[in-house]
């Protein structure tokens, strides 16, 4: 199946290689879904791919999955029925939020988008898009980039081949350009940041 691209405007909106974007048509079969979709269908997540059409793997989860279906596809106004759900349980499958809605594209395949999140999924942080968007330095945001994966200020500069002194340095002025007070704070912006859409480096 083709990756999505102006089927449906949430793709533009969400960083795909972190949630999956399955365009479904009025029936319930798959039209396009996205690289991650496919992995998590191929994966040990609560859904799988049957046919052209999405199955839930445990048989408690098969109603939660057509409710969503057919509210969506419905068209209708349930106020007493969640567009979202978690779907999938350990130890057999990887639970998944997943998010259902009608779409109105100009494509009249299209009839809805599902998107599925798994939280398990680790993506690598991109220094790149924490920099434009927070206006560091490359320096500034490589080493912001590397606490927020975990790295101590003392195994960053083994890595980098830096004196400590100089990683200190660049942290405090990812703080003060940021504003943040501290580095968890610090930390938790470039979580944000780094899966927005926005243009890499050439």
């Amino acid at each position: 199946m083709p990756a999505p691209q102006s089927s449906f405007a949430e793709a533009a909106l969400v960083d795909q290689r972190q949630v999956g974007l399955i365009s479904i048509d009025s029936s319930g079969a798959i039209v396009e879904s996205n690289d991650r979709a496919r992995e998590i269908l191929d994966g040990d997540s609560a859904l799988r791919a049957d046919d052209g059409r999405l199955v839930a793997q445990r048989p408690e989860d098969v109603e939660v999955l057509e409710d969503l279906l057919e509210v969506a596809l419905g068209g209708e106004d349930n106020c007493g029925t969640s567009n979202r759900q978690s779907l999938g349980a350990w130890p057999d499958q990887r639970p998944l939020t997943v998010y259902v809605k009608r779409v109105a594209t100009g494509d009249a395949d299209v009839a809805a988008v599902v998107v599925m999140v798994d939280p398990w999924h680790a993506t690598r942080l991109s220094p790149e898009q924490v920099a434009q968007s927070l206006r560091l330095t490359r320096a500034e945001s490589r080493v912001a980039v590397a606490l927020a994966e975990g790295m101590t200020t003392q195994k960053i500069a083994e890595d980098t081949d830096r004196k400590l002194v100089t990683v200190r340095w660049l942290v405090q002025r990812a703080l003060e350009k940021t504003y943040c007070r501290r580095q968890a704070d610090l930390v938790r912006l470039v979580l944000t940041s780094s899966h927005l859409p926005i243009a890499q480096w050439e």
